[in-house]
C-alpha cells in the first residue's frame, strides 16, 4: 500500500494487493486503528501519510543470530571468532554450528540480547567445570 497500490477485499476475509493475498480483515482493522491505513471506498484501503512514513523505516530482519566458535583444542585456545555471515537466520546458524560442533567450542547467540540457543558439547563441558580458569587467549 505504501507504494500506491490499493488493498481490496477478495471474497471472505482475504485482503489482496495487486492480486496477491497479503492479510485478512482483522489485520486491516488493526492498521486502521494504528492510523497507518484508511478506507478508500467500500472494501478498499490505502496507506495514510503515517503508513507511508512507517514503511520507510528499516525493515525487520530474521538475521539476528551470531555463530561463534573457538577454533582448535578447547583446552588450549580461547579466542572467540564470529563466523562470516553473522548475524544470520536461526536455521543457518544452527546448521553451521552442527558442522563445527564436533570437537570445537561453538554456540549460537542472539546478536542483541546474547541469549544462547545452542552450545556444543565441548562448550557445555568447559562451563560445567567448577571454578575453572578459561584457557589463555592465543
Amino acid at each position: 500500500m505504501s507504494k500506491g497500490w490499493p488493498a481490496t477485499m477478495n471474497g471472505g476475509h482475504s485482503i489482496d494487493i495487486n492480486g496477491k493475498r497479503i492479510c485478512n480483515i482483522d489485520t486491516i482493522t488493526a492498521l486502521i486503528k494504528a492510523g497507518l491505513v484508511e478506507e478508500d471506498g467500500r472494501w478498499c484501503w490505502k496507506a495514510t501519510a503515517a503508513g507511508r512514513d512507517w514503511t520507510e523505516q528499516p525493515t525487520a530482519t530474521q538475521k539476528v543470530w551470531n555463530l561463534q566458535y573457538v577454533a582448535g583444542n578447547p583446552a588450549m585456545f580461547s579466542r572467540v571468532t564470529t563466523a562470516a555471515g553473522s548475524p544470520m537466520k536461526r536455521s543457518e546458524a544452527l546448521a553451521g554450528a552442527e558442522k563445527i560442533a564436533p570437537g570445537w567450542r561453538c554456540w549460537v547467540e542472539h546478536a542483541t540480547t546474547g541469549q544462547r540457543i545452542y552450545e556444543s558439547q565441548p562448550e557445555k563441558d568447559l562451563k560445567a567445570i567448577p571454578d575453572s580458569d578459561t584457557p589463555p587467549t592465543v
